[in-house]
């Protein structure tokens, strides 16, 4: 017998113990097989229909003009980040409707319902405003200043300062409103608001000076 042909005896022996493994575990690999597969069918339908529900969610977002829609996008994909955004919308449309108890209630639940959302200084804000309005003065005032001092660097600080120095107005405080007005003008110079804040000083500039001359 030469070389080759022993050497294909030894190889086909050697494979000989293949049956007998299939006959063993050929059953328990195949089960193995069948449950990873479905797994991996599971997993990838999971993630398309995730993101078939984002797509639908952000073209649902681009869309919605009525409190119903928002209402719906909010209802139909509450998970999404279309969502988030839509029930900020909301609420600032109640607010913009003068229904501040509603408003007030959906920027409280936005909180805590998404208390690491990167708006949640919005509807904090939101939320203040509503106090605001509701004439809930000295609680909106805490609100705006622990706002400012808790996120000194927020976009958001110079409509806190403002809010601020309104309440500081309602509750009488003219001196103390004054001073919040001229130091927004120094360190805003450049703000949208800039005239807001140089109209509210005015007024009470006028409003100083004629309780000073009807005290002489």
């Amino acid at each position: 017998m030469d070389e080759t042909t022993q050497m294909r005896e030894r190889d086909w022996g050697d494979l000989q113990f293949l049956p007998d493994l299939y006959i063993k575990y050929g059953r328990h690999v195949i089960a193995v097989a069948i449950v990873l597969l479905t797994v991996f069918i599971a997993v990838a339908l999971y993630r398309a229909n995730i993101t078939r529900n984002r797509l639908e969610a952000s073209a649902a977002l681009l869309t919605a003009r009525t409190q119903e829609d928002m209402k719906a996008l909010v209802s139909n994909y509450p998970s999404s980040s279309s969502a988030a955004i839509a029930a900020l919308r909301l609420a600032k449309l109640h607010y913009d409707l003068g229904d501040y108890e509603l408003a007030l209630g959906m920027y409280v639940e936005f909180m805590e319902q998404y208390p690491r959302h990167d708006m949640f200084a919005i509807a904090e804000l939101g939320r203040i405003h509503c106090l605001e309005a509701r004439l809930q003065t000295e609680e909106a005032l805490q609100g705006f200043i622990a706002f400012i001092e808790s996120r000194p660097k927020h976009f958001l600080v110079p409509q806190a300062i403002l809010g601020q120095a309104r309440c500081l107005e309602q509750m009488g405080k003219y001196t103390d409103a004054k001073v919040v007005y001229e130091d927004f003008i120094a360190s805003y110079s450049d703000s949208g608001w800039l005239s807001t804040a140089e109209e509210k000083l005015s007024v009470i500039n006028e409003i100083l000076e004629e309780t000073e001359a009807s005290t002489k």
